[in-house]
């Protein structure tokens, strides 16, 4: 019973989260991506058109059914879902007849992703800190947290990339450099990040190898990521937009802004700080600072790797304060969240051990 509780434990807080970021964003956000354009692919955007994973699979499930199916399951769909009368994002942003059954089975799609990722999470924080509650408590912590970081917009790639970034953290982990090479092209495929996410393993797989194998572990991922990338860009090339778009002169000129960090934004229905917001800061400093003497030096390297990486990703390529562009480093600040977490019920509530597991 106790494995059936922490199930039904996950499941709730995955769809709670996912419905935060729903309400939110939908899988439709702003001109970029009407979502009949997105799922066709023909005249998509550049560099949204290269995420192809998740669109591509909701094309072969859809073709794989027969009209009278899809438009059996599409009623059926109206009738027990409803996105468009629950959420006004999504009213808003609702696909042409065309392709509502595709919008229907991509919604699913990701929330499937999401929840694998949420348990792929919890396991690998609990091998981390050797603490099924502190691993568990942190995991349900970012669950909660998600639709709040999704500050400043939200794609559907962003709920997918979390199951590749944590199974790579896990593959690395263990040293089976075998499951990363295989799971890099869907990651890639997915989103162009994870291949900036690779070398963050490197002082990862660095616990089980020497620095030469370590080095031709991470290249090989680097040479299969980059390839796959350059693959779709070849594909996309006649597609409008551009490949990145330079930012960092907006950047710069909202971060000196003193109203910047006290934004707000509508999350669970509430509104709550936004992008920036100072408090969000103030806490996730407090508790790096808090448990840093607590990591490894693996974790400490994998760190400060993730924000030599994110900081300047971040500054050039991302919309001011877009703060869910942080994704690359979110595995690198929950681990110290985990021992924070960890050293708050040894030292407070349980005087020193765990009492109970979850």
């Amino acid at each position: 019973m106790r494995k059936v509780f922490l199930i039904f434990l996950m499941l709730l807080l995955s769809v709670v989260s996912y419905g935060g970021f729903y309400a939110k964003w939908s899988v439709t956000v702003n001109f970029y991506h009407p979502f009949d354009i997105m799922i066709e692919a023909k005249e998509e955007p550049r560099p949204y058109v290269y995420r192809q994973l998740v669109p591509a699979l909701t094309r072969q499930i859809t073709n794989s059914l027969s009209e009278e199916t899809k438009e059996r399951l599409t009623k059926k769909f109206d009738d027990k879902l409803g996105f468009d009368k629950i959420y006004p994002v999504v009213r808003e942003n609702m696909p042409s007849e065309k392709h509502k059954f595709d919008f229907y089975v991509l919604s699913l799609v990701i929330f499937l992703f999401f929840l694998v990722g949420n348990f792929v999470l919890r396991s690998l924080l609990c091998e981390i800190l050797q603490d099924e509650v502190s691993g568990t408590l942190t995991t349900f912590l970012f669950m909660l947290l998600f639709p709040l970081l999704e500050s400043g917009g939200g794609y559907y790639y962003d709920l997918t990339e979390l199951v590749f970034f944590f199974a790579a953290a896990k593959f690395a982990l263990h040293g089976n450099y075998i499951g990363l090479l295989i799971l890099t092209p869907f990651a890639e495929f997915n989103k162009e990040s994870f291949f900036f996410f690779l070398p963050m393993l490197f002082p990862i797989f660095g616990k089980h190898f020497d620095f030469k194998k370590t080095s031709g572990i991470i290249l090989s991922a680097l040479l299969i990521a980059g390839s796959c990338y350059l693959y779709a860009r070849m594909i996309y090339a006649e597609n409008p937009g551009s490949t990145t778009y330079n930012q960092i002169f907006f950047q710069l000129e909202y971060l000196f802004r003193p109203d910047f960090y006290f934004l707000t934004e509508t999350t669970y229905g509430m509104p709550l700080g936004g992008r920036l917001y100072w408090l969000h800061l103030l806490m996730a400093f407090w508790i790096v600072k808090s448990a840093w003497n607590k990591l490894e030096d693996t974790w400490k390297n994998h760190f400060k790797i993730a924000l030599a990486i994110n900081i300047p990703l971040f500054m050039f390529f991302c919309a001011p304060g877009e703060i869910r562009n942080f994704s690359l480093s979110w595995l690198a600040f929950l681990i110290p969240t985990g021992f924070y977490i960890k050293n708050l019920i040894s030292e407070k509530l349980l005087e020193g051990k765990s009492a109970f597991r979850l």
